[in-house]
């Protein structure tokens, strides 16, 4: 489907909820609505869900397309267009909000309902696609083959892209996590037991998150002919015979792969891997020969 066709099915889709909402006073009981035309607060949920089930599937659909061409972007053009859009809507939000009443903005009579909308279909459009297409990008940066050394191996590390973003996004976090200690040490103090739990997982997620940024720094494939060498789970480097290859998995949750050796177990190949195409297409070969 072409972007013109999902903006068109967008927009369509769009007039007809947001017609259906400004005659729900007259399509509805008056039961569902005060005496001053707002929704009873025991329907204002089931409102807004339905509301934003209906109106995301146009939005998605148009989002997916327009990601769908973003993709052949060059890194610089994907950026420019993501802080561009970015700018625009957080000055466009604050001048748009001034325009409404307090109240349209903050109760969930039918006016204040369809801002939210709108703002909400807005957002995903302007901030969630361009954020989106931008990470993408950043994530196919990077070479996507390896020409053997004088040694005959070929070195393959993460591609440069997907590497760096996770290094930044990982020392952010941290960062953050370390300055809310000196910034605000009273709401890292434990006092009750729910707090145990609740330090538990943001502490399990920030080691989560350094984990991965280490690995990310460190892991490597080297192969050749006869061999190759990868970084495991736990930091170490494992080689295998080719000649030993059994099958070859995908993994649970990514793309990435998992070669199985009959003696030295698995050899993990991440999708954001130099070379991943070629070493997977020489594995097969390997494989087919054995």
């Amino acid at each position: 489907m072409t972007v013109k066709k999902a903006a068109l099915i967008f927009v369509i889709a769009n007039i007809v909820l947001i017609t259906i909402m400004e005659s729900a006073p007259i399509l509805l009981s008056q039961e569902y609505f005060t005496e001053t035309g707002m929704i009873k607060p025991r329907y204002k949920q089931v409102v807004y869900w339905v509301l934003f089930l209906l109106g995301q599937l146009p939005a998605l659909l148009l989002m997916l397309t327009m990601v769908g061409v973003g993709l052949n972007w060059s890194l610089k053009k994907a950026t420019l267009v993501f802080v561009s859009t970015a700018i625009i809507f957080a000055i466009c939000v604050p001048l748009a909000r001034a325009q409404f009443p307090t109240h349209y903005l903050t109760d969930f009579g039918v006016i204040g309902v369809i801002l939210k909308y709108i703002g909400l279909q807005l957002s995903t459009i302007f901030v969630m696609t361009p954020f989106i297409i931008f990470l993408s990008v950043i994530m196919q940066t990077g070479e996507d083959r390896k020409i053997p050394d004088y040694t005959g191996f070929r070195d393959l590390r993460i591609k440069k892209g997907p590497r760096w973003f996770v290094i930044i996004i990982a020392t952010g976090l941290i960062v953050m996590f370390v300055s809310m200690a000196f910034i605000d040490p009273v709401h890292l103090v434990i006092k009750e037991s729910k707090d145990v739990i609740f330090f538990g997982l943001i502490g399990g997620f920030y080691v989560y998150m350094l984990l991965g940024m280490i690995f990310m720094v460190i892991y490597r494939v080297r192969y050749d002919d006869t061999r190759i060498i990868a970084t495991t789970v736990y930091f170490r480097q494992r080689e295998h015979c080719w000649q030993d290859l059994q099958k070859i998995k995908t993994m649970y949750f990514s793309d990435g792969k998992r070669l199985i050796f009959k003696n030295t177990g698995t050899a993990r190949i991440e999708e954001y891997l130099e070379g991943f195409d070629d070493l997977l297409k020489f594995a097969q070969e390997k494989l087919d020969n054995a």
